[in-house]
């Protein structure tokens, strides 16, 4: 994670599903435009994503990973990975 922004794919991998189902929520919720799948009007607002671009210019979305997974587990999605950070060596 990216301070503590993701991928859909990433979110969808915690709960079992796929980063496509995960977009269909987002758009449920308003979140996201059915359209074009860009970040709506109202998650510009809520400041829930950021913009990141690979090394070949091509921008691509991170999602707030604390505000979905906080939406996904309002609408009963329930995570089935477990997590394990990397602690640092000494």
């Amino acid at each position: 994670m990216n301070d503590g922004y993701t991928t859909l794919t990433e979110i969808g991998k915690l709960f079992g599903v796929s980063a496509q189902n995960i977009g269909k929520v987002l758009t449920q919720e308003g979140w996201r435009d059915p359209k074009t799948r860009t970040p709506s009007p109202m998650a510009v607002h809520k400041k829930l994503f950021i913009w990141s671009t690979i090394p070949t210019g091509q921008r691509f979305c991170l999602w707030r990973a604390k505000d979905v997974v906080e939406m996904l587990h309002q609408k009963g999605y329930t995570p089935t990975a477990v997590v394990i950070a990397a602690s640092p060596r000494n």
